[in-house]
């Protein structure tokens, strides 16, 4: 979990026992987006004007820059959000200064991939779909990767979207 107080990423058991802090930097100035896949963990960190994508092992060694934003966040607001890791691919929401964007890289992080959707805020990833709001719209969308279609749309304002077990959850600012 990270402490947000301290900028720190920690672990410990689901009993509570054996915490420890596995990730501190004194120039980190956030964290958020954990994403733990294998034996790795992804995270956006803000340190040094710029949002980046960091990965390290789930012990916090062998800290590596995956990739980082063209822009300093504190002049156009570019900044890496959500992540999702899978076996091939990382996919991000990133904020552009003017609309979210849905991303893919390469697990490298130097190659962007495609650029999957924009106008998208409030997106959570779920295995092979993203589930977010399109901003032009005010539309619940649920993008498929795979497919590269959008395979169900409806106009509800939607925002707190989360899923759990294959369900959708989500408040509706219209009802």
């Amino acid at each position: 979990f990270v402490q947000s107080n301290e900028h720190a990423i920690y672990r410990m058991k689901t009993d509570g026992s054996n915490k420890e802090k596995i990730f501190h930097d004194n120039a980190v100035n956030a964290i958020h987006s954990l994403n733990i896949t294998g034996n790795s963990i992804y995270f956006v960190a803000m340190a040094e004007g710029y949002s980046t994508i960091l990965k390290m092992d789930t012990d916090g060694q062998n800290i590596q820059l995956v990739r980082y934003s063209n822009e300093p966040y504190e002049t156009s607001y570019y900044e890496f959000n959500q992540l999702l890791v899978t076996d091939n691919a990382i996919f991000t929401n990133f904020w552009d200064g003017y609309d979210f964007n849905l991303e893919q890289y390469d697990l490298d992080g130097e190659t962007m991939t495609t650029t999957i959707r924009t106008s998208q805020s409030n997106a959570t990833f779920y295995k092979d779909v993203v589930v977010s709001r399109n901003t032009l719209t005010d539309a619940l969308e649920i993008y498929h990767m795979t497919k590269d279609e959008v395979i169900y749309s409806d106009a509800r304002n939607p925002y707190d979207i989360n899923i759990e077990n294959d369900w959708i959850y989500y408040i509706n600012a219209n009802d």
